[in-house]
């Protein structure tokens, strides 16, 4: 196998696209936030940390969590598991657009978690659920690091936990 190393251009390319594809943001702003929280609030005694695995009886919010811990872990099992295979294949081909090729959710999920430590960039997020009904959920998510953002859109997978979808969307305007 052999390893190449991305040029600086590359790797900027590839983080700003998944930062932006997996926590997009449409042009308008939130409604009435109904849960605001931080990932940076956390227990400092590591023994009652939250586990990267929603359970059904978390909120969307909890999943997305979830999700972005898992990711930057990385736990490619419980990160590809908390997102649709419509969503996994949309990012794997718009990084290839982009000129980066990952051959599925394991690797992809490896690459950016690779990059955002070599980058510093932290999984500090503001939510705002903008709606929520018993098997959807819109979330508004600003990364605290250079204020990225987006819309996460979950569904119910097999109507028991919730998972991000291909619906998410990058902001419009970048802020």
């Amino acid at each position: 196998m052999r390893k190449t190393t991305l040029g600086p251009a590359v790797v900027t390319a590839l983080l700003a696209s998944t930062v932006l594809l997996i926590t997009g943001c449409t042009s308008t702003s939130p409604t009435e936030p109904t849960v605001s929280s931080s990932a940076a609030e956390s227990s400092p005694d590591p023994s009652t940390e939250p586990s990267p695995e929603a359970t059904e009886a978390d909120g969307p919010a909890d999943a997305f969590r979830a999700w972005l811990t898992a990711s930057r872990e990385p736990d490619t099992e419980a990160a590809c598991a908390l997102m649709t295979d419509a969503l996994v294949d949309r990012m794997i081909a718009e990084l290839a657009a982009s000129g980066v090729a990952v051959s599925d959710c394991d690797e992809m999920i490896s690459s950016t978690a690779a990059l955002y430590a070599g980058l510093g960039i932290g999984a500090d997020v503001d939510i705002t659920v903008q709606e929520e009904a018993a098997d959807s959920a819109t979330l508004f998510v600003v990364y605290t690091d250079g204020g990225d953002c987006g819309t996460a859109v979950l569904e119910r997978d097999a109507g028991t936990r919730w998972v991000i979808n291909e619906l998410s969307e990058e902001c419009a305007d970048g802020s």
